[in-house]
């Protein structure tokens, strides 16, 4: 946990942001997972970590400076990934 726990440290100041509890949760949330996650699922795993609100403008922030992608799912809202590499989503226009 400690060299996963540094990494988050690195890639946010790297990105020049502080390395703060709420920022390194939500990041780590979104590092470990293996799908686009929305704000509400990533706030649900912060407890009183982080309110809705410091989640959705963090994860705007990860996206503003490439840590995250923003991934749109013609859903009604967004969802967040960690940037491993470039991919696509499809999204079916006929079910």
């Amino acid at each position: 946990m400690q060299t996963i726990r540094t990494s988050i440290k690195e890639i946010l100041i790297t990105h020049g942001l502080s390395a703060t509890p709420a920022r390194e949760a939500i990041l780590r949330t979104c590092m470990t997972s293996d799908k686009p996650l929305d704000v509400n699922f990533v706030a649900s795993k912060m407890g009183d970590i982080a309110h809705l609100a410091t989640v959705y403008r963090t994860l705007e922030k990860f996206v503003v400076v490439g840590i995250l992608e923003r991934v749109d799912f013609q859903e009604g809202k967004f969802r967040y990934e960690y940037v491993k590499e470039h991919h696509h989503h499809v999204v079916c226009n006929d079910c």
